[in-house]
C-alpha cells in the first residue's frame, strides 16, 4: 500500500514524500512498541523498494482503547 501511495503522490507532484503519518486506532498500551516496530519496518521495506537510499521520517501515531491515551513515537 505504501508503494502504491507513494507512486500515486509523485505522479501528481514529481515529488516524493518527505514524511509519512501512520495513525492505527485501537492499540492496546501493552502493543505500542511492537507496533510500531512492525508498521515502521514494513514502510521502511515499502521505500526501499522505489529506491535504495529513500527513507522518508515516519511518524507513528497509535490511539489507545482508551480515548484519554495518545502517544506519539518519532523514528
Amino acid at each position: 500500500m505504501v508503494v502504491e501511495l507513494a507512486r500515486a503522490i509523485f505522479a501528481s507532484t514529481k515529488k516524493k514524500p518527505e514524511r509519512i503519518l501512520l495513525y492505527l486506532n485501537r492499540v492496546s498500551e501493552g502493543q505500542f512498541v511492537q507496533a510500531h516496530q512492525v508498521e515502521v519496518d514494513a514502510i521502511r521495506s515499502a521505500s526501499k523498494k522505489l529506491q535504495v537510499m529513500y527513507a522518508p521520517k515516519c511518524h507513528f501515531c497509535p490511539k489507545a482503547a482508551r480515548p484519554q491515551v495518545v502517544q506519539v513515537m518519532r523514528k
